[in-house]
């Protein structure tokens, strides 16, 4: 459970919020770049328009991310021996029960690992993927 999927309101709109519309006017990295200046998180804000068009060019959505995106909070909280299996062991759920996991394909298209494959070099260096 969620505050995003516990919420409708909130959810209904984040779900069909144009994510990868609003990175490409350009408007969001440099407010990623800013608020993580100084952090481990600056690879990621510096190369978040590469990895969001990646990861919906791919064909996944933000259902499937919104769903799974408490594991990956949860990961990061984690020590980072602990993260790679939260990753892959744990799935979240959309609000009508469907689970979605890290390497397990979605509504028919990839899965999350499938499409952040190509960025996992900027998303290690504040994950622990696989090492």
């Amino acid at each position: 459970r969620s505050v995003i999927t516990d919420n409708p309101p909130m959810y209904d709109w984040l779900v069909t919020l144009p994510g990868q519309c609003i990175v490409d006017q350009g408007y969001f990295q440099p407010v990623l770049v800013t608020l993580t200046q100084g952090t481990p998180f600056t690879t990621v804000a510096e190369n978040s328009p590469k990895i969001i068009d990646d990861y919906y060019n791919t064909g996944c959505t933000t259902e499937q991310i919104l769903a799974y995106a408490p594991v990956m909070f949860e990961a990061l909280s984690l020590p980072q021996a602990e993260q790679t299996n939260a990753l892959f062991q744990k799935t979240g759920t959309t609000p009508s029960g469907e689970s979605v996991g890290f390497t397990t394909p979605f509504n028919g298209g990839p899965s999350i690992l499938q499409c952040l494959t190509p960025n996992l070099a900027y998303i290690t260096t504040v994950l622990q993927v696989g090492k």
